[in-house]
């Protein structure tokens, strides 16, 4: 299933930042892009706008909440990092913003359908199988 596939979707930022119009929302999403362990304060700062303000232009101007984007951004750069390193899932769990491996774990278990090891596994095992 996993192979040596590409995991997560490389179009996202390109997708989203489609038929945005607001700079402060291009700002943002070029932020998540090269650091999606940005939190709500720091993108609150880079946009100058309220959290509030924040979530409800960034819905309208990308169609899905802020959090919801920057959560599926982490899992998908955590997906890289697991099949292009041998970091440990701990270490890379706070890479990517993660303050508690085990809700990494929990979060990368509901969007990919494996533990974040069994990926690696699967990934090592393929490549093993190619030699």
């Amino acid at each position: 299933m996993f192979g040596n596939e590409e995991f997560g979707n490389q179009r996202t930022f390109a997708q989203a930042s489609q038929g945005v119009h607001d700079p402060r929302i291009e700002s943002i999403l070029q932020t998540i892009e090269v650091e999606p362990a940005s939190d709500m304060p720091a993108l609150t700062q880079i946009a100058h706008l309220s959290s509030s303000r924040l979530s409800h232009l960034f819905k309208r101007e990308v169609g899905r909440s802020l959090h919801s984007y920057l959560a599926d951004r982490r899992l998908e750069k955590a997906a890289r990092l697991l099949q292009r390193t041998d970091t440990p899932v701990k270490e890379v769990s706070y890479i990517v913003g993660y303050r508690h491996s085990p809700s990494f774990v929990r979060a990368f278990r509901k969007k990919f359908g494996c533990t974040p090891n069994d990926l690696r596994n699967r990934v090592m095992t393929s490549v093993q199988l190619e030699r």
